[in-house]
């Protein structure tokens, strides 16, 4: 009798079931992780337009003495068209709203004037925790 060893050794379904869960949750932990910067990037950007559009908007009432009155991205546009410094650019007013409560991820920002233009107005713009607001000028508008 000759004595032959099997050589033909592989990986049993256990093993291969065990790194395949093992894939999946890793794909599970990263989608999420993905999807919370996703989320966290489109607040930045809500926050910085936001930010440009005060600084438009701040700019406009240094020379002007006063806040725009347009309250629609046309109007708005119109206006602080009117001082150089405060111009908005196209890709600005492409992100307004439609409304205040229309702010979203895809149109992230939507300016409120006062009544009375010297008071100020305020900034509506879009997070995932819920809208947030910067105020411009008098705050009691």
């Amino acid at each position: 009798m000759s004595n032959i060893t099997n050589s033909n050794r592989g990986f049993t379904l256990v093993e291969l079931l065990i790194v395949i869960v093992v894939i999946a949750i890793l794909a599970a932990i990263s989608i999420v992780a993905y999807n919370g910067i996703q989320d966290r990037a489109r607040d930045t950007t809500a926050a910085e337009t936001a930010s440009q559009l005060r600084t438009k908007i701040e700019a406009y009432n240094s020379v002007e003495g006063e806040y725009p009155a347009g309250s629609t991205a046309t109007a708005l546009a119109t206006e602080l068209a009117t001082v150089p410094e405060s111009e908005l650019e196209t890709s600005l007013t492409d992100k307004f709203a439609a409304s205040a409560a229309g702010v979203s991820a895809e149109d992230p920002i939507w300016y409120t004037p006062c009544t009375d233009a010297a008071d100020g107005g305020t900034i509506t713009y879009f997070q995932n925790a819920g809208s947030e607001t910067h105020v411009l000028g008098d705050a009691s508008c």
